[in-house]
This record gives C-alpha cells, sequence and structure tokens, in this order.
C-alpha cells in the first residue's frame, strides 16, 4: 500500500520541529528503499520493484513539498525583515540601550490612538442610548 505525498496546505500548518522531523522520516524510508532494492537486486527477485519506486515517487514529492514550504516561509522571512529596515521604530540589532522596538518613533501611533478613541467614544455613545 502506497500512502500519498503531503501537500503544502498540510505541511503550511506545521512548525519547525515538525516538518524537520518529517524530513529525516522521509530520509529513513529513502534509505530503506534503497536497502531493500538493493536486496532485491541481489536476490534477483522479480517482484517489488514497481511499489518501491512508486514510494521513493511519494517521499521524494513529500520532500520537495517540504522545501517549497520552508522557501516561501524564508522569502515571508527576509520580506519582513526587508520591511523592518524601512520602519524606524523597529531596530534590527537592539541592545540595552536601543530596543527593538520604540515607541516614540513609531509613526503610526498617532494613528492608531485616534482610532482607539473613536472606538472608545462609539462604545461609551452605545451605553448612553
Amino acid at each position: 500500500m502506497v500512502r500519498r505525498a503531503w501537500i503544502m496546505d498540510e505541511l503550511r500548518r506545521k512548525n519547525w520541529d515538525d516538518l524537520h522531523s518529517l524530513w529525516w522520516n522521509c530520509v529513513e524510508e529513502r534509505n530503506r528503499i534503497a536497502t531493500s532494492s538493493a536486496e532485491r537486486d541481489r536476490l534477483q527477485a522479480g517482484f517489488g520493484l514497481k511499489e518501491a519506486q512508486e514510494r521513493a515517487s511519494t517521499v521524494r514529492k513529500t520532500q520537495q513539498a517540504i522545501k517549497q514550504t520552508l522557501r516561501e516561509r524564508w522569502y515571508a522571512w527576509r520580506d519582513a525583515v526587508d520591511l523592518a529596515k524601512n520602519e524606524p521604530s523597529i531596530n534590527l540589532e537592539p541592545n540595552k540601550e536601543n530596543p527593538a522596538y520604540n515607541l516614540e518613533k513609531d509613526e503610526y501611533k498617532m494613528v492608531r490612538e485616534e482610532q482607539e478613541m473613536k472606538i472608545a467614544e462609539g462604545q461609551s455613545q452605545q451605553y448612553l442610548q
């Protein structure tokens, strides 16, 4: 019985440790397949080749999906770093004197405060009615 390969939508929900574990499970499975193929060749058995090839293909597809998922995450991280470099309120090299986030340099602080005040006023108006 050949199980199906993992798809990227499933892998996107997994954390790093799960992906790492799944990757090494695939490596172990590929090793098992290679070992059984070598043994089949040694014994000159006339069966099992098709099943081994299908399983190897499934495992390779899973590994490709894991790599693509991690590649997506890397690009998202890189884009976030690029955005953070242009944001004066975020310090990418924090230390004791310069924290990672500086609220005083936040350009959007006033906008958020105004929005919060409008929301609070709207809620207080509801209670007065």
